[in-house]
């Protein structure tokens, strides 16, 4: 039976995911808590709140060395804790002061690696940290997409590519479906009518998929409005 196997959230842009127990999906087709944060450049001309491509921030796509990180946000307490390993960057409330304690730290650490886009940059220094921790806004798509993809496509994909790692969190995408064949989440989804992001919100829990169809005790297909608008594959 199909089930949803791990549920992720991003609270900063291109850094590392939360995994989480629940997912709850905002009236605007977004989940809480995801994409609400973001750390750019200071030669970008958008403002703080505004929606721009990640190229302009510091993200996995041109720091691959994040993947070392561990992130935790606190979303009540506006606070967010930073560490690699042992190490503790930054545990800080996001007020002034430690906004531009996280944007330093950050910009420290990625200075250290190998391959980073502050190196001979001068002009994106300082970073800032932007986004109200509350409103989802900074993904790949200005329309804020959820996405998800099937574990079955990912071990398929794995075994075709020689020397790869079998690792889902390369793909970013906020669920992950165990239970199905390879690709059947294409053949699933893309053959229904998508629904508009504001028909419903909803709650996603990590559970088994009844077995009438895509829904659960807490989740209609109604509530997924708009999962595979962007499918990472």
């Amino acid at each position: 039976m199909p089930r949803v196997a791990a549920l992720y959230r991003y609270p900063v842009k291109g850094f590392t995911p939360e995994e989480c127990d629940m997912l709850t999906v905002r009236d605007d087709g977004r989940i809480a808590g995801d994409r609400v944060l973001g750390i750019r450049f200071a030669d970008a001309a958008a403002a703080d709140e505004a929606w721009r491509k990640k190229t302009e921030m510091v993200a996995l796509m041109n720091t691959p060395g994040l993947a070392r990180l561990h992130l935790r946000f606190e979303e009540a307490a506006l606070r967010l804790h930073l560490s690699f390993a042992s190490t503790v960057f930054v545990d800080t409330v996001l007020n002034q002061d430690g906004r531009q304690q996280l944007a330093t730290a950050v910009a420290a650490y990625v200075l250290t690696l190998a391959e980073n886009p502050l190196a001979g940059h001068p002009e994106r220094l300082p970073l800032r940290v932007i986004g109200d921790g509350l409103t989802p806004r900074y993904h790949d798509a200005e329309a804020g997409q959820v996405t998800l993809h099937g574990r079955g496509s990912l071990h398929a994909l794995t075994a075709a590519l020689a020397h790869a790692e079998d690792c889902e969190l390369r793909f970013r995408s906020n669920i992950a479906l165990e239970g199905l064949g390879a690709w059947e989440e294409l053949r699933r989804f893309l053959k229904k009518n998508i629904l508009h992001p504001n028909t419903e919100a909803g709650r996603i829990r990590i559970s088994h998929l009844g077995n009438s169809g895509w829904r659960s005790k807490r989740l209609s297909i109604a509530c997924m409005a708009f999962l595979l608008s962007a499918i990472p594959f």
